[in-house]
């Protein structure tokens, strides 16, 4: 499976709009209520999979950038995910998820498209860079996007992260009998516009 980068929506949304001029450019784009953001684990025992509640992102994302030659550079392009509206299944694990990253202190997670460029690896692919804000830490990573731009915008894709890259440690259950990985994939089919 391709990976892909949900920020990287809003590049995608700026491809469709934007010509080769250079220039400085401000649009809004919208997530559709049916995409979906989920977040899957393994344990040493089973996988815990928590879905983010995407029709809650009611509200346009506002976005500026510029284009430099082949580079777009972006100054506003965030996006905000509250981690009380990912669902786990159970209210035991969606407890456990949010003890693993730190909601009570640090309750959203943010993502940051910093620049967009063509691919080294390959002509139909862009290369986003971009921040990834968890638990009051932020790594950056560059991650290769493709899209299907049909009628709407559609991004499918994952992302595997590390959580200690975050400083969070894996819980451990039952005086360490049950272990929870320290990678994690973040699984994306997202639906968006340009308004």
């Amino acid at each position: 499976m391709k990976k892909f980068v949900l920020p990287t929506l809003v590049f995608l949304c700026i491809l469709l709009c934007v010509s080769s001029t250079t220039g400085t450019y401000k649009i809004n784009v919208k997530i559709h209520p049916d995409s979906k953001l989920t977040i899957v684990g393994n344990t040493n025992i089973n996988k815990f999979n928590c879905g983010f509640d995407s029709k809650t992102l009611e509200e346009p994302i506002p976005v500026e950038f510029r284009k430099k030659g082949d580079i777009i550079y972006f100054k506003k392009a965030k996006l905000k995910l509250n981690t009380y509206l990912f669902d786990c299944g159970k209210k035991l694990i969606n407890k456990d998820f949010q003890d693993l990253i730190k909601a009570e202190t640090y309750p959203d997670i943010y993502l940051i498209l910093k620049e967009v460029s063509p691919s080294t690896i390959d002509k139909n692919l862009v290369d986003a860079k971009v921040d990834f804000k968890i638990a009051g830490k932020t790594k950056e990573y560059t991650v290769p996007v493709t899209y299907d731009g049909k009628d709407d915008l559609s991004i499918l894709g994952k992302l595997q992260l590390n959580i200690r890259d975050f400083g969070l440690e894996n819980p451990k259950k039952l005086m360490g009998l049950i272990k929870v990985d320290d990678v994690i994939t973040i699984n994306f089919n997202l639906h968006i516009d340009t308004i």
